[in-house]
């Protein structure tokens, strides 16, 4: 990790009768971005609690490729239809170094 090196999770907490739909959304960002540019770790988890809560872990080279990311087709269909299937909007946590 680089000190450009952007790290983030991202939680999505689905509707209860959307679940599997939302997994299956999600599964498709988790297959697709990993191949982007910058793309250093993009890996798909759910709360081991509460499966409804699911989490990417996400590592980006620099915060260029995360805005591209953002901006890419797979990640704008996705956003277009999130609120279809979330109790609430995704909630992004930055992590920082130690």
């Amino acid at each position: 990790m680089t000190d450009k090196t952007v790290a983030l999770i991202a939680y999505q907490y689905a509707k209860p009768e959307k679940r599997d739909e939302l997994k299956a959304q999600l599964a498709v960002l988790a297959k697709e971005t990993p191949s982007e540019e910058g793309c250093e770790a993009y890996e798909l988890h759910c709360l081991k609690d509460d499966p409804s809560v699911f989490f990417f872990y996400e590592r980006w080279a620099d915060q260029a490729a995360l805005d591209k990311h953002f901006n890419s087709e797979t990640f704008q269909k996705f956003w277009a239809v999130r609120m279809d299937y979330l109790l609430r909007d995704v909630e992004i946590t930055f992590l920082g170094r130690t």
